[in-house]
Parts: structure tokens; C-alpha cells; sequence
């Protein structure tokens, strides 16, 4: 898990990655709402 994230790190750099973790976290927010 760890490697594979460093490989993601490499590729996108730091602003990249950010942008992803965000998304990621918007998303979850999303469809916490959504079941709830």
C-alpha cells in the first residue's frame, strides 16, 4: 500500500496527490451524507 503510494507521489507530486486526497475525502463526505 505504502510503495504504491509512493509511486503515485513520484508520478503527480506533492500538489497532485493533494488534489486527489481532497477529491477522495469530498467524495466520502458525499456518500456519507448520501446513506445517511
Amino acid at each position: 500500500m505504502v510503495k504504491a503510494k509512493d509511486k503515485i507521489v513520484k508520478r503527480l507530486g506533492v500538489g497532485g496527490v493533494l488534489r486527489i486526497t481532497s477529491d477522495v475525502k469530498k467524495k466520502t463526505k458525499f456518500w456519507k451524507y448520501e446513506i445517511e
